[in-house]
Protein backbone atom coordinates (compact mmCIF):
# COMPACT_ATOMS: atom_id res chain seq x y z
CA UNK A 1 0.00 0.00 0.00
CA UNK A 2 3.03 2.58 0.59
CA UNK A 3 4.64 1.98 -2.74
CA UNK A 4 0.92 1.90 -4.50
CA UNK A 5 0.66 5.24 -2.82
CA UNK A 6 4.15 6.55 -3.09
CA UNK A 7 3.60 5.53 -6.94
CA UNK A 8 0.23 7.56 -7.21
CA UNK A 9 1.89 10.22 -6.14
CA UNK A 10 4.34 10.05 -9.47
CA UNK A 11 2.91 12.51 -12.36
CA UNK A 12 3.80 11.63 -15.97
CA UNK A 13 5.92 14.56 -17.46
CA UNK A 14 3.99 13.81 -20.99
CA UNK A 15 1.42 16.58 -21.77
CA UNK A 16 0.05 16.57 -25.09
CA UNK A 17 -0.80 20.11 -25.30
CA UNK A 18 2.87 20.97 -24.96
CA UNK A 19 4.99 21.38 -28.36
CA UNK A 20 8.00 19.42 -27.92
CA UNK A 21 10.31 22.29 -27.56
CA UNK A 22 13.32 22.71 -25.01
CA UNK A 23 11.00 25.66 -23.65
CA UNK A 24 7.41 24.03 -23.30
CA UNK A 25 9.32 21.22 -21.60
CA UNK A 26 11.46 23.45 -18.84
CA UNK A 27 9.54 26.85 -19.11
CA UNK A 28 11.18 28.58 -16.59
CA UNK A 29 14.71 27.53 -17.85
CA UNK A 30 17.08 30.37 -19.23
CA UNK A 31 20.00 30.76 -21.94
CA UNK A 32 19.77 28.99 -25.12
CA UNK A 33 19.10 25.64 -26.37
CA UNK A 34 22.73 23.12 -26.91
CA UNK A 35 22.86 21.89 -30.79
CA UNK A 36 25.54 19.57 -31.28
CA UNK A 37 27.82 21.00 -33.76
CA UNK A 38 27.78 18.73 -37.50
CA UNK A 39 30.78 16.20 -38.13
CA UNK A 40 33.17 17.31 -40.35
CA UNK A 41 35.46 15.11 -41.89
CA UNK A 42 39.30 16.11 -41.85
CA UNK A 43 40.57 17.74 -45.21
CA UNK A 44 43.55 14.75 -45.36
CA UNK A 45 44.96 12.19 -43.58
CA UNK A 46 48.13 11.36 -45.44
CA UNK A 47 50.49 13.79 -47.41
CA UNK A 48 49.02 11.60 -50.79
CA UNK A 49 46.01 13.46 -50.18
CA UNK A 50 47.51 16.57 -50.59
CA UNK A 51 48.81 16.02 -54.33
CA UNK A 52 48.11 19.42 -56.05
CA UNK A 53 49.18 18.58 -59.30
CA UNK A 54 52.34 20.80 -59.25
CA UNK A 55 55.93 19.30 -59.30
CA UNK A 56 57.45 22.54 -57.71
CA UNK A 57 55.77 21.87 -54.37
CA UNK A 58 55.69 20.23 -51.16
CA UNK A 59 52.81 18.39 -50.63
CA UNK A 60 51.83 17.55 -46.98
CA UNK A 61 48.61 16.82 -44.27
CA UNK A 62 49.41 18.51 -41.22
CA UNK A 63 46.71 17.84 -38.55
CA UNK A 64 44.21 17.14 -41.09
CA UNK A 65 45.03 20.04 -43.78
CA UNK A 66 46.30 20.07 -46.33
CA UNK A 67 49.81 22.47 -47.33
CA UNK A 68 51.35 22.80 -50.69
CA UNK A 69 54.92 24.74 -49.99
CA UNK A 70 56.93 25.85 -53.12
CA UNK A 71 60.34 25.02 -53.13
CA UNK A 72 63.56 25.16 -54.83
CA UNK A 73 65.38 22.24 -56.28
CA UNK A 74 65.19 19.50 -57.99
CA UNK A 75 61.84 17.63 -58.80
CA UNK A 76 59.66 15.24 -61.15
CA UNK A 77 58.36 16.62 -63.76
CA UNK A 78 55.98 14.68 -65.07
CA UNK A 79 54.34 11.12 -64.07
CA UNK A 80 56.14 8.18 -64.40
CA UNK A 81 56.06 6.56 -67.69
CA UNK A 82 56.10 3.02 -68.34
CA UNK A 83 58.44 1.86 -70.88
CA UNK A 84 58.33 -1.96 -71.13
CA UNK A 85 54.97 -4.40 -70.52
CA UNK A 86 56.52 -7.57 -70.39
CA UNK A 87 57.36 -8.25 -65.93
CA UNK A 88 59.66 -11.60 -67.12
CA UNK A 89 62.70 -10.74 -64.90
CA UNK A 90 63.38 -7.62 -66.04
CA UNK A 91 66.99 -6.78 -65.36
CA UNK A 92 69.68 -4.17 -65.29
CA UNK A 93 68.92 -0.27 -67.46
CA UNK A 94 70.98 2.33 -68.93
CA UNK A 95 70.84 5.07 -70.96
CA UNK A 96 72.22 7.54 -73.63
CA UNK A 97 71.42 10.49 -75.03
CA UNK A 98 71.68 11.42 -78.75
CA UNK A 99 71.60 15.25 -78.99
CA UNK A 100 67.73 14.36 -79.80
CA UNK A 101 66.29 11.29 -78.32
CA UNK A 102 66.98 8.99 -74.60
CA UNK A 103 68.32 5.84 -76.02
CA UNK A 104 67.09 2.70 -73.03
CA UNK A 105 68.77 -0.39 -73.13
CA UNK A 106 67.73 -3.43 -70.65
CA UNK A 107 67.21 -6.67 -70.28
CA UNK A 108 64.25 -9.18 -69.54
CA UNK A 109 62.99 -12.56 -70.08
CA UNK A 110 60.15 -12.58 -72.71
CA UNK A 111 61.88 -14.58 -75.32
CA UNK A 112 63.76 -17.03 -72.20
CA UNK A 113 60.82 -18.89 -71.04
CA UNK A 114 60.73 -16.53 -67.99
CA UNK A 115 56.63 -16.42 -67.90
CA UNK A 116 56.80 -20.29 -68.22
CA UNK A 117 60.16 -21.74 -66.28
CA UNK A 118 60.56 -19.42 -63.48
CA UNK A 119 63.01 -17.05 -62.40
CA UNK A 120 65.48 -20.03 -61.75
CA UNK A 121 65.38 -21.65 -65.23
CA UNK A 122 65.12 -19.15 -67.60
CA UNK A 123 67.02 -16.84 -69.72
CA UNK A 124 67.49 -12.53 -70.09
CA UNK A 125 67.92 -11.01 -73.11
CA UNK A 126 68.98 -7.84 -73.99
CA UNK A 127 66.27 -5.04 -75.52
CA UNK A 128 66.50 -1.24 -76.70
CA UNK A 129 63.96 1.17 -77.42
CA UNK A 130 64.00 5.43 -77.50
CA UNK A 131 62.53 8.14 -75.62
CA UNK A 132 62.17 11.64 -76.25
CA UNK A 133 63.34 14.25 -74.33
CA UNK A 134 60.00 14.72 -72.64
CA UNK A 135 60.09 10.67 -71.49
CA UNK A 136 57.69 9.30 -74.57
CA UNK A 137 58.09 6.27 -75.84
CA UNK A 138 58.97 6.56 -79.87
CA UNK A 139 59.31 2.88 -81.16
CA UNK A 140 58.44 -0.91 -80.71
CA UNK A 141 61.08 -2.92 -78.42
CA UNK A 142 63.92 -4.29 -80.47
CA UNK A 143 66.10 -6.91 -79.29
CA UNK A 144 69.70 -7.17 -79.74
CA UNK A 145 71.42 -10.47 -78.30
CA UNK A 146 70.62 -12.95 -80.61
CA UNK A 147 71.85 -16.52 -78.75
CA UNK A 148 68.95 -18.27 -76.52
CA UNK A 149 71.39 -18.23 -73.07
CA UNK A 150 71.51 -15.91 -70.31
CA UNK A 151 73.09 -12.00 -71.53
CA UNK A 152 73.51 -9.36 -68.57
CA UNK A 153 73.42 -5.20 -69.82
CA UNK A 154 76.66 -3.03 -67.80
CA UNK A 155 76.34 -0.11 -70.33
CA UNK A 156 74.92 1.83 -73.17
CA UNK A 157 76.95 4.80 -74.82
CA UNK A 158 76.76 7.09 -77.13
CA UNK A 159 79.74 7.63 -79.80
CA UNK A 160 78.08 10.98 -81.87
CA UNK A 161 76.26 8.07 -84.56
CA UNK A 162 75.74 5.20 -82.68
CA UNK A 163 74.24 3.71 -79.60
CA UNK A 164 76.70 1.24 -78.40
CA UNK A 165 74.90 -1.84 -75.76
CA UNK A 166 77.33 -4.24 -74.14
CA UNK A 167 76.94 -7.28 -72.32
CA UNK A 168 78.07 -10.25 -70.59
CA UNK A 169 76.67 -13.81 -72.38
CA UNK A 170 76.96 -16.47 -69.69
CA UNK A 171 77.22 -19.84 -72.58
CA UNK A 172 78.00 -17.87 -75.85
CA UNK A 173 81.12 -20.07 -75.67
CA UNK A 174 82.54 -22.66 -73.18
CA UNK A 175 83.40 -19.03 -71.01
CA UNK A 176 81.54 -15.94 -70.46
CA UNK A 177 82.41 -13.34 -73.09
CA UNK A 178 81.13 -9.63 -73.43
CA UNK A 179 79.76 -8.67 -76.94
CA UNK A 180 78.16 -5.35 -78.53
CA UNK A 181 75.80 -4.03 -80.12
CA UNK A 182 75.69 -1.36 -82.60
CA UNK A 183 71.69 0.65 -82.97
CA UNK A 184 71.58 3.87 -84.72
CA UNK A 185 70.25 7.18 -84.21
CA UNK A 186 66.72 5.90 -85.08
CA UNK A 187 66.41 2.58 -83.36
CA UNK A 188 67.62 -0.11 -85.66
CA UNK A 189 70.49 -2.35 -85.33
CA UNK A 190 73.59 -2.11 -87.23
CA UNK A 191 75.05 -5.42 -88.25
CA UNK A 192 76.01 -8.21 -86.31
CA UNK A 193 77.15 -8.42 -82.62
CA UNK A 194 80.94 -7.24 -82.10
CA UNK A 195 83.27 -8.92 -79.43
CA UNK A 196 86.25 -10.80 -79.00
CA UNK A 197 85.17 -13.79 -79.78
CA UNK A 198 85.74 -17.06 -77.91
CA UNK A 199 87.89 -15.77 -74.30
CA UNK A 200 90.23 -18.10 -72.30
CA UNK A 201 88.81 -17.12 -69.01
CA UNK A 202 85.81 -16.24 -67.68
CA UNK A 203 85.00 -12.23 -68.83
CA UNK A 204 83.58 -9.75 -65.49
CA UNK A 205 83.69 -6.44 -65.17
CA UNK A 206 83.51 -5.42 -69.07
CA UNK A 207 83.67 -1.72 -69.77
CA UNK A 208 83.08 0.18 -73.10
CA UNK A 209 84.19 3.57 -74.67
CA UNK A 210 84.37 5.55 -77.46
CA UNK A 211 87.45 7.32 -78.69
CA UNK A 212 86.21 9.20 -81.50
CA UNK A 213 87.65 6.67 -84.33
CA UNK A 214 87.65 3.27 -82.31
CA UNK A 215 85.25 1.17 -79.73
CA UNK A 216 87.57 0.11 -77.05
CA UNK A 217 86.33 -3.34 -74.70
CA UNK A 218 87.96 -4.29 -71.87
CA UNK A 219 87.00 -6.72 -69.08
CA UNK A 220 88.75 -8.80 -66.81
CA UNK A 221 89.47 -12.21 -67.23
CA UNK A 222 89.68 -14.76 -64.91
CA UNK A 223 87.92 -17.22 -62.29
CA UNK A 224 86.31 -16.60 -59.11
CA UNK A 225 88.36 -18.52 -56.72
CA UNK A 226 90.83 -19.41 -58.91
CA UNK A 227 95.02 -19.10 -58.17
CA UNK A 228 95.49 -17.50 -61.54
CA UNK A 229 96.03 -13.92 -61.91
CA UNK A 230 92.60 -12.14 -63.00
CA UNK A 231 93.85 -10.04 -65.76
CA UNK A 232 92.49 -6.79 -67.46
CA UNK A 233 92.20 -6.95 -71.53
CA UNK A 234 91.25 -4.21 -74.22
CA UNK A 235 90.08 -5.26 -77.92
CA UNK A 236 89.02 -2.80 -80.34
CA UNK A 237 86.83 -2.06 -82.93
CA UNK A 238 86.42 0.15 -86.16
CA UNK A 239 82.57 1.58 -86.23
CA UNK A 240 81.24 -0.78 -88.69
CA UNK A 241 82.52 -4.04 -86.08
CA UNK A 242 86.19 -5.04 -87.56
CA UNK A 243 88.30 -6.07 -84.87
CA UNK A 244 91.67 -4.12 -85.39
CA UNK A 245 93.73 -5.86 -83.52
CA UNK A 246 94.52 -9.06 -81.42
CA UNK A 247 92.84 -8.75 -77.51
CA UNK A 248 96.00 -6.99 -75.54
CA UNK A 249 97.22 -7.41 -72.19
CA UNK A 250 96.61 -4.50 -70.13
CA UNK A 251 97.71 -5.31 -67.01
CA UNK A 252 98.58 -9.02 -65.23
CA UNK A 253 98.14 -7.62 -61.46
CA UNK A 254 95.68 -10.04 -59.17
CA UNK A 255 92.78 -7.92 -60.37
CA UNK A 256 89.85 -8.08 -58.13
CA UNK A 257 87.52 -5.68 -59.71
CA UNK A 258 87.23 -3.13 -62.39
CA UNK A 259 84.66 -0.25 -62.62
CA UNK A 260 82.16 -0.52 -65.51
CA UNK A 261 82.87 3.34 -66.45
CA UNK A 262 85.68 3.69 -69.55
CA UNK A 263 86.40 7.04 -70.44
CA UNK A 264 88.47 8.32 -73.13
CA UNK A 265 90.55 11.39 -72.55
CA UNK A 266 91.16 12.49 -75.55
CA UNK A 267 95.04 10.78 -75.71
CA UNK A 268 94.50 8.26 -73.38
CA UNK A 269 91.40 5.71 -72.03
CA UNK A 270 91.09 5.98 -67.60
CA UNK A 271 89.07 3.64 -65.38
CA UNK A 272 89.22 2.59 -62.16
CA UNK A 273 90.09 -0.84 -60.96
CA UNK A 274 91.57 -2.49 -57.13
CA UNK A 275 93.84 -4.81 -56.99
CA UNK A 276 93.81 -6.89 -53.49
CA UNK A 277 92.38 -3.91 -51.25
CA UNK A 278 94.41 -1.49 -53.19
CA UNK A 279 92.68 0.94 -55.54
CA UNK A 280 93.78 2.47 -58.51
CA UNK A 281 92.92 4.66 -61.45
CA UNK A 282 95.17 3.44 -64.43
CA UNK A 283 95.80 5.29 -67.51
CA UNK A 284 96.50 3.89 -70.89
CA UNK A 285 96.81 4.43 -74.96
CA UNK A 286 94.51 2.99 -77.40
CA UNK A 287 96.88 0.31 -77.98
CA UNK A 288 96.92 -0.43 -74.29
CA UNK A 289 99.98 0.26 -73.06
CA UNK A 290 99.58 1.54 -69.50
CA UNK A 291 100.56 5.39 -68.87
CA UNK A 292 100.10 5.36 -64.86
CA UNK A 293 98.10 4.03 -62.30
CA UNK A 294 97.50 6.31 -59.64
CA UNK A 295 96.90 4.33 -56.05
CA UNK A 296 93.99 6.41 -54.20
CA UNK A 297 93.34 5.07 -50.62
CA UNK A 298 89.65 3.83 -49.51
CA UNK A 299 88.82 2.57 -45.74
CA UNK A 300 88.52 -1.39 -45.96
CA UNK A 301 87.83 -3.92 -48.58
CA UNK A 302 84.42 -2.19 -49.12
CA UNK A 303 85.89 0.52 -50.81
CA UNK A 304 85.68 -0.75 -54.46
CA UNK A 305 82.48 1.62 -55.66
CA UNK A 306 84.05 4.12 -57.86
CA UNK A 307 83.97 5.83 -60.83
CA UNK A 308 85.16 8.71 -62.92
CA UNK A 309 83.87 11.14 -65.52
CA UNK A 310 85.65 13.28 -67.74
CA UNK A 311 85.19 17.01 -68.46
CA UNK A 312 86.90 18.01 -71.46
CA UNK A 313 90.13 18.94 -68.95
CA UNK A 314 90.08 16.94 -65.43
CA UNK A 315 88.64 13.84 -63.92
CA UNK A 316 85.67 13.55 -61.71
CA UNK A 317 86.16 10.44 -59.73
CA UNK A 318 83.34 9.73 -57.25
CA UNK A 319 84.26 6.86 -54.28
CA UNK A 320 83.06 5.30 -51.37
CA UNK A 321 85.07 4.78 -48.22
CA UNK A 322 86.88 6.71 -45.65
CA UNK A 323 86.32 11.08 -45.16
CA UNK A 324 89.61 11.81 -47.47
CA UNK A 325 91.68 10.23 -50.17
CA UNK A 326 94.43 10.15 -47.64
CA UNK A 327 92.32 9.50 -44.47
CA UNK A 328 91.64 6.28 -42.90
CA UNK A 329 88.03 6.28 -41.19
CA UNK A 330 87.40 5.96 -37.70
CA UNK A 331 84.29 4.07 -38.05
CA UNK A 332 83.99 0.51 -39.16
CA UNK A 333 80.63 1.55 -41.21
CA UNK A 334 82.19 4.96 -42.64
CA UNK A 335 80.90 4.08 -46.31
CA UNK A 336 80.25 7.71 -47.57
CA UNK A 337 80.52 8.66 -51.06
CA UNK A 338 83.20 11.17 -52.01
CA UNK A 339 84.10 13.02 -54.57
CA UNK A 340 87.92 14.26 -55.67
CA UNK A 341 88.88 16.26 -58.89
CA UNK A 342 92.01 14.84 -60.79
CA UNK A 343 93.83 16.52 -63.36
CA UNK A 344 94.51 15.06 -66.85
CA UNK A 345 97.66 13.37 -64.93
CA UNK A 346 95.97 12.30 -62.00
CA UNK A 347 97.10 14.61 -59.69
CA UNK A 348 94.72 16.11 -56.92
CA UNK A 349 92.69 19.51 -57.45
CA UNK A 350 91.40 20.98 -54.89
CA UNK A 351 89.70 19.26 -51.92
CA UNK A 352 87.72 15.96 -51.75
CA UNK A 353 83.98 16.78 -50.97
CA UNK A 354 81.83 14.47 -48.89
CA UNK A 355 78.51 13.83 -50.41
CA UNK A 356 76.47 11.46 -47.92
CA UNK A 357 76.62 11.50 -44.40
CA UNK A 358 76.70 7.64 -42.71
CA UNK A 359 75.65 5.52 -44.95
CA UNK A 360 76.18 1.72 -45.10
CA UNK A 361 75.89 -0.71 -48.10
CA UNK A 362 76.36 2.57 -50.30
CA UNK A 363 76.30 1.60 -54.09
CA UNK A 364 77.25 4.15 -56.76
CA UNK A 365 74.72 4.03 -59.92
CA UNK A 366 75.86 6.63 -62.08
CA UNK A 367 77.65 9.75 -62.51
CA UNK A 368 77.43 12.45 -65.40
CA UNK A 369 78.94 15.93 -66.05
CA UNK A 370 76.83 18.25 -67.36
CA UNK A 371 78.95 21.23 -69.08
CA UNK A 372 78.67 23.00 -65.17
CA UNK A 373 77.61 20.59 -62.66
CA UNK A 374 78.36 17.30 -61.57
CA UNK A 375 75.20 14.74 -60.98
CA UNK A 376 75.17 11.57 -59.51
CA UNK A 377 72.98 8.66 -58.26
CA UNK A 378 73.54 6.51 -55.96
CA UNK A 379 71.45 4.28 -53.81
CA UNK A 380 71.85 2.03 -50.39
CA UNK A 381 70.37 -0.71 -48.91
CA UNK A 382 67.89 -0.85 -45.93
CA UNK A 383 65.69 -3.15 -43.73
CA UNK A 384 63.03 -2.27 -45.65
CA UNK A 385 64.52 -2.49 -49.41
CA UNK A 386 66.73 0.48 -51.56
CA UNK A 387 66.84 3.69 -51.12
CA UNK A 388 67.99 5.64 -54.20
CA UNK A 389 69.12 9.02 -54.62
CA UNK A 390 70.04 11.88 -57.05
CA UNK A 391 72.19 15.00 -55.99
CA UNK A 392 73.96 17.78 -57.98
CA UNK A 393 77.42 19.02 -57.62
CA UNK A 394 78.93 22.48 -58.65
CA UNK A 395 82.24 21.78 -60.29
CA UNK A 396 84.18 22.08 -56.90
CA UNK A 397 81.92 19.22 -55.76
CA UNK A 398 79.67 21.60 -53.36
CA UNK A 399 76.18 20.17 -53.34
CA UNK A 400 73.76 22.77 -55.39
CA UNK A 401 70.91 21.14 -54.45
CA UNK A 402 69.13 18.54 -51.50
CA UNK A 403 69.12 14.90 -52.57
CA UNK A 404 66.11 13.88 -54.53
CA UNK A 405 64.98 10.79 -53.80
CA UNK A 406 64.32 8.02 -57.21
CA UNK A 407 62.08 5.47 -57.43
CA UNK A 408 64.75 2.80 -57.04
CA UNK A 409 68.47 2.78 -58.43
CA UNK A 410 68.46 4.68 -61.35
CA UNK A 411 71.20 5.06 -64.40
CA UNK A 412 70.89 9.20 -65.07
CA UNK A 413 71.21 10.70 -68.82
CA UNK A 414 71.61 14.74 -68.76
CA UNK A 415 69.83 16.22 -71.84
CA UNK A 416 71.02 19.30 -72.47
CA UNK A 417 67.96 21.22 -69.98
CA UNK A 418 67.12 18.29 -67.62
CA UNK A 419 67.83 14.69 -66.26
CA UNK A 420 65.72 11.82 -67.91
CA UNK A 421 65.99 8.62 -64.88
CA UNK A 422 65.06 5.14 -65.73
CA UNK A 423 64.33 2.55 -63.26
CA UNK A 424 63.47 -1.59 -62.84
CA UNK A 425 60.52 -0.77 -60.60
CA UNK A 426 57.22 -3.15 -59.52
CA UNK A 427 53.84 -1.62 -59.71
CA UNK A 428 50.36 -3.78 -59.16
CA UNK A 429 52.95 -6.77 -58.31
CA UNK A 430 54.83 -6.77 -61.78
CA UNK A 431 58.22 -5.90 -62.31
CA UNK A 432 59.05 -3.49 -65.66
CA UNK A 433 61.21 -0.90 -67.04
CA UNK A 434 59.73 2.90 -65.93
CA UNK A 435 61.24 6.28 -66.42
CA UNK A 436 60.62 10.16 -65.96
CA UNK A 437 62.00 13.54 -66.51
CA UNK A 438 64.31 15.76 -63.75
CA UNK A 439 63.67 19.12 -63.98
CA UNK A 440 64.44 22.22 -61.44
CA UNK A 441 61.92 24.52 -59.39
CA UNK A 442 62.94 27.76 -59.23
Amino acid sequence: MVLAAALGACTSPWDPERDGSVDSWFPDAGGDAYEEPLYEPPECTGDDDCDDGNACTRDGCVEGACTNEPFTGQAFTEPDVQVTDHPYHVGAVSTSWTGATVGIAWTDGRDGGCRELGLVACNTEVFFNRLSGAAEVLDADIRLSGTEVESSLYALRWTGTLHLAMWLEWDRSTTNAPWIARVDPTGHDVGSEVGPGTVERDAFSPAVAWTGSEIALTWIGGSWGSSEPNELHLTRFTPDGTEIADTVLVSDSELSWSSHILVWTGSELAMTYSVSNDHFLGRFTPDGTMVDEMEFRFYSAHGWISGIVWTGSEFGLFYRGALGVEDSCPDTYCNNLNFRRLASDASYVGEFAQITDNHRDLYLTDVLWTGSEWGVSWYRETAWGYESWLTRLGPDGVRVDEALRLRDPSPVEWTGGASVVAWRGQRAGEWNVFENVVGRCA
